[in-house]
């Protein structure tokens, strides 16, 4: 790897600015712990870049990367699942940054999908705000964006049962936001019918924005109806695994354009 090949950190975009604040604070992790995945080794240039909501675009990025040289963009986005946003938008993102930079080489790296760092991390934030493995006084819902795509909806099927399995609770129901499966409402109400004290609230989420405030909202809309004591989880944010895990897989592909995790050259 040489100053040739950069990497660009694409995000989904917020009008939040505590997300847009997560976001970049994540960011600044990712490159101070970036240098010890890379020993020996220059450092890429780094670039952020959004899907919609914020700037700059991903073409607008690819051209500041390669005005400072760049000949080849590695290209993580920080998608939890292989979903729309990564089957559609990306690539024609990245074949209009193609386009407008005719030469440049780009590799798209796959979505999260069911990582086990990722599912500790969770738990890490469950436990965060109380929450102990094994108690039988408390129960968990768990809250997801939502997809269509089979890909997607197999991936947090995986994901549902490893941190299930990990949490160690009786007393489990999962919600999406959007897409297939029941609602957060209809999830609410399936914990109001459970004897337990505690409902802790894991949105699996990365980073707050308009999705963790709708969680917010809703569940204090039906709290009356709720156990006595209610606890939500913070987005997965800058976790150290998660840091850790990014930079190991933005370091893997730095060293080439195709390995198994990667998903597209484009």
């Amino acid at each position: 790897m040489n100053r040739r090949t950069g990497l660009l950190l694409v995000g989904h975009g917020t009008r939040l600015p505590a997300g847009q604040w997560a976001f970049q604070e994540f960011v600044q992790q990712l490159a101070a712990t970036l240098p010890a995945f890379l020993p020996g080794r220059e450092l890429p240039p780094l670039a952020t870049a959004y899907l919609e909501l914020q700037q700059p675009s991903v073409p607008e990025a690819v051209q500041a990367l390669v005005e400072q040289g760049v000949k080849h963009v590695v290209v993580v986005p920080l998608l939890l699942l292989a979903a729309g946003h990564w089957h559609r938008d990306l690539p024609d993102l990245l074949a209009a940054a193609q386009a407008w930079t005719p030469g440049v080489d780009l590799t798209l790296a796959a979505a999260v999908g069911p990582d086990p760092a990722f599912i500790r991390a969770a738990a890490d934030r469950l436990q965060s705000v109380g929450f102990q493995p094994g108690d039988g006084q408390a129960g968990v819902l768990w809250v997801t964006r939502g997809h269509r795509g089979l890909q997607a909806l197999r991936d947090t099927a995986r994901l549902e049962r490893r941190l299930q399995a990990l949490l160690r609770t009786p007393w489990w129901t999962h919600a999406t936001l959007a897409g297939e499966g029941p609602s957060l409402q209809q999830a609410l109400a399936t914990c109001a019918q459970w004897p337990v004290r505690h409902l802790y609230v894991l949105p699996y989420l990365w980073f707050p924005g308009r999705l963790t405030e709708q969680v917010v909202r809703t569940v204090a809309a039906a709290q009356s109806s709720l156990p006595a004591f209610i606890h939500i989880a913070p987005p997965l944010g800058d976790h150290p695994l998660i840091v850790a895990k990014m930079c190991a897989r933005a370091a893997a592909l730095m060293g080439s354009a195709k390995i198994a995790d990667s998903a597209h050259g484009v």
